[in-house]
């Protein structure tokens, strides 16, 4: 939304008999860190007893009512940047099994992964971009259907411009994909038109559900070029892969994403 970060509440799960104390006290250092980075101030939080291990972080923020991006605010001819690269969750599913160059893999997870979406926030605010959104387990498709359907636009993808991680496609053709990305083709295929060029595998790469994924800025053409030097200059992706255009029609059996 362009908002920043005040404080942040730890939410901690784990098997007290089965968890190394010192795997427990690197997960709390990793969060106050990137808590620290994010210039917001850790307030504690609640443990509880379970038989996996789960950490997350509770949030609140301040955002500038005159200057925040919602998913409802989609433009025609709007330009949609994305700035990190696809493919964590399969990823994920090879380096849990650790298949080849797994340990490379999981070095480019790591590195994307733990990279806060300062910047954009704060590009959100400098050029007034309305409509954003973030990416993760319901994948790129997913969250762009949900800007299309709350805008009553249609977003247009040219599938050859998605940036992928290193051994996305290679652990795609060996069938390391997780459950939630056929989940996430089942649940937007009705709403998703393909091109014929397109492999089946093709579709299901566009819906792998992300951890921690970049964001979609939809910008205007002209602030494309600083935009992109912005991010880029703070070491971070500026892929352009799509814009938006109006529907053809108001019928809900019209496609809301054309993915080429």
């Amino acid at each position: 939304m362009g908002g920043q970060a005040y404080t942040a509440m730890n939410i901690l799960s784990f098997s007290s008999c089965n968890t190394p104390s010192e795997v427990i006290q690197e997960i709390l250092q990793g969060a106050l860190d990137k808590i620290t980075e994010a210039n917001a101030i850790s307030c504690g939080g609640h443990t509880l007893e379970s038989k996996e291990l789960r950490f997350g972080l509770s949030v609140t923020g301040i955002v500038d009512k005159n200057h925040f991006a919602q998913n409802k605010c989609l433009e025609i001819d709007d330009i949609l940047l994305l700035t990190k690269p696809l493919g964590t969750g399969i990823l994920t599913t090879g380096i849990r099994g650790k298949w080849e160059n797994w340990e490379k893999a999981e070095q480019e997870l790591f590195n994307y992964a733990t990279k806060l979406n300062t910047l954009g926030a704060k590009l959100i605010q400098e050029f007034h971009i309305k409509a954003a959104t973030d990416i993760t387990g319901f994948g790129l498709l997913g969250h762009l259907l949900e800007m299309a359907k709350a805008s009553q636009k249609s977003i247009h993808i040219n599938f050859a411009s998605l940036p992928f991680m290193q051994f996305t496609k290679e652990y795609a053709q060996n069938g390391l994909i997780p459950k939630r990305c056929y989940d996430n083709f089942n649940f937007t295929k009705h709403t998703v038109l393909y091109g014929e060029n397109l492999s089946s595998l093709d579709t299901l790469l566009c819906n792998d559900p992300q951890t921690s994924g970049g964001l979609i800025l939809a910008c205007k053409e002209k602030d494309i070029p600083i935009i992109q030097k912005r991010l880029q200059e703070n070491g971070e992706l500026a892929c352009v892969i799509g814009s938006v255009k109006a529907l053809t029609t108001q019928s809900e059996q019209e496609p809301f994403l054309y993915v080429q």
